[in-house]
């Protein structure tokens, strides 16, 4: 006698390949708590970077807030009028600093430069 017939005999229901339903129950239970496991895992993770990410944009936030400050404290409209040079200089060298940095986060080869802009 076949293990189908025994376990239809014992009055078992069998799944449509064959599996008696009670075993393949608890597979799949199994694999769904699993599952479930999983997604919490995935939920608390991002949860914690949800948390990090607001952190760090309360951070930017208020150094923006820092930055209008200070572009409220200079009326630099009034000051490039009426000392050009003066406002040409320091927004070149700055955009000079500020280029070079992002040379040194990207990794990029430094342009050549001449003597006469240093």
């Amino acid at each position: 006698m076949s293990d189908v017939a025994a376990n239809a005999q014992a009055g078992q229901m069998m799944t449509a390949d064959g599996i008696p339903l009670k075993k393949s129950l608890k597979v799949s239970l199994r694999r769904e708590k699993l599952r479930a496991f999983g997604l919490v895992q995935d939920a608390e993770k991002n949860a914690e970077l949800a948390k990090e990410l607001n952190t760090r944009l309360e951070a930017a936030n208020d150094y923006k807030n820092e930055l209008i400050g200070k572009l409220r404290k200079h009326d630099l409209s009034r000051l490039s009028q009426q000392k050009p040079a003066l406002v040409e200089g320091k927004i070149n060298n700055a955009t000079k600093r500020l280029l070079a940095e992002f040379e040194t986060i990207t990794g990029a080869v430094p342009a050549v430069t001449d003597s006469a802009t240093k």
